[in-house]
């Protein structure tokens, strides 16, 4: 029987340990080592007073998020499933001094009728190397320089990161495959409204997943962190969790992991799920190894932006939100913030008979940090403070701070950052680690959202069956 250690019981590391043990249950014993006592990573959910999220609140249908609907109703959770309410499909964006619905005709207003018509008749001009184009530029190519303002909103919503640096190929590839396979953005975009272009799945769609599609948004009744829960629970009796135990160490002659306790896990392949800011130490003290020693320095390169989440917890008294700015959330260029999401907003099934001082109980989340902003405002103690200025400064939010409880989570180095060359990069670190039996997956490989590490850890499993891993067992 082989054995394979899964360094990292997040989603990547859950769902990879889901797959080997549905696909291969009798030929593989699996062991998942994970340095925190709770499993699911920055899926947290907190219930305490109301529901609130520490990490992402909700994924997306489409694309990956087929792979992750498809593992909903496999273990049995789409009754759990809620989806986003409509007023959702309300985005903002805080640009030049002012609060603005993302609309089609802003949009149209914001880039003009002559740089639409260049677009339309794809006369735009083509940068030097596609691959290594920033996120901004690609943009201010095709839309004007008026989009990287908008831009940049966008780029600090998702990787909480700088426009300016981040690679459209490596951050945001489906809209670069889509423009390299179609060169306007308009006729891409109109050749998906009629069928004549389409992301391809990364797995076959059954009916069931297909139906539930079409709501763009999801989130569970008791929050995120059923999906984890549920990922534990159907693999928890096939396979064995190290819960709060730290990797120190990894061996090679035989392929080992070393826990900080002194054991040694011998076994037959190690996938590491965790940040490459992590992997980077444990790969420098390889013995017997020296070209993947070398790989530290190129993991280490990768940068990563720090991330402070402040949950605002109160009631339809202490926390007023304006009527015209009730949708998902919205975005700040340039500003103190990155944004803030309207929680109780967006899923308001999470809410329903929820009372905070004998009022309907209101959840936001205003997220700080990143790369463009000081490390100041990722400071712990004064996130509240400055959670409740930015969101009366930006959205007029008014907080009455007595009857309000601010719930702050600070994590260092906690989103990659994907630049120019980000994919060759991570490509030959794989390919210098299979000789010796380590492959890595998840955050800081390739995606960042929670569909994109599930997926991964999906597509870590595939290519160990590939590779014939499992022909020799």
């Amino acid at each position: 029987m082989k054995k394979v250690v899964i360094i990292g019981a997040g989603p990547t590391g859950l769902a990879a340990a889901y797959e080997l043990v549905k696909r291969h249950e009798g030929e593989v014993e699996v062991v998942v080592v994970e340095r925190n006592e709770h499993v699911g990573g920055w899926l947290r959910t907190s219930e305490e007073e109301m529901l609130s999220e520490q990490g992402p609140r909700a994924f997306r249908s489409a694309g990956a998020g087929g792979y992750t609907l498809q593992l909903v109703c496999e273990m049995g959770l789409e009754d759990e499933l809620i989806p986003a309410e409509g007023s959702a499909a309300k985005r903002f964006v805080y640009v030049d001094g002012g609060m603005h619905q993302v609309t089609l005709w802003w949009i149209v207003k914001e880039i003009g009728l002559r740089k639409l018509f260049r677009e339309f008749m794809n006369w735009i001009p083509q940068p030097a190397d596609p691959f290594t184009e920033t996120v901004s530029d690609f943009f201010a190519r095709h839309f004007g320089d008026s989009m990287r303002a908008v831009c940049q909103c966008i780029v600090s919503g998702v990787f909480a990161g700088d426009a300016s640096r981040l690679s459209i190929a490596d951050s945001f590839p489906p809209i670069f495959q889509m423009q390299q396979a179609c060169g306007s953005l308009i006729w891409a975009g109109i050749k998906s409204l009629f069928g004549l272009y389409m992301t391809p799945s990364p797995i076959p769609i059954t009916k069931q997943v297909a139906a539930l599609q079409k709501k763009p948004l999801y989130n569970f009744k008791r929050g995120m962190r059923m999906l984890p829960a549920g990922l534990h629970n159907a693999i928890k009796d096939k396979v064995t969790i190290r819960r709060d135990m730290l990797v120190v160490g990894l061996g090679v002659h035989p392929t080992s992991v070393k826990l900080v306790t002194g054991e040694v896990i011998e076994c037959d392949h190690v996938i590491s799920t965790i940040s490459p800011y992590y992997l980077s130490p444990m790969l420098s003290r390889l013995q017997g190894a020296p070209e993947v020693c070398d790989l530290q320095r190129v993991l280490a390169s990768i940068p990563h932006a720090d991330l402070t989440l402040v949950n605002v917890m109160g009631n339809t008294d202490s926390i007023q939100i304006p009527k015209n700015l009730r949708g998902f959330g919205f975005l700040v260029h340039d500003g103190d913030i990155l944004g803030a999401t309207m929680d109780s907003c967006t899923f308001p099934q999470q809410y329903d008979g929820v009372l905070y001082k004998g009022k309907q109980a209101v959840a936001i989340t205003v997220m700080m940090g990143g790369e463009t902003k000081t490390k100041a405002w990722t400071k712990k103690l004064d996130a509240p403070a400055n959670a409740r200025s930015a969101l009366e400064k930006y959205a007029g939010i008014t907080l009455d701070a007595d009857n309000v409880i601010f719930k702050t989570t600070a994590v260092q180095n906690a989103i990659p950052q994907y630049i120019g060359g980000h994919a060759a990069k991570i490509a030959e670190v794989k390919k210098t680690l299979k000789p010796y039996n380590f492959s890595i997956a998840g955050m800081g490989t390739s995606g960042i959202g929670v569909n994109d590490c599930l997926l991964s850890g999906l597509h870590a499993v595939e290519n160990l069956e590939a590779e014939g891993f499992f022909k020799t067992a």
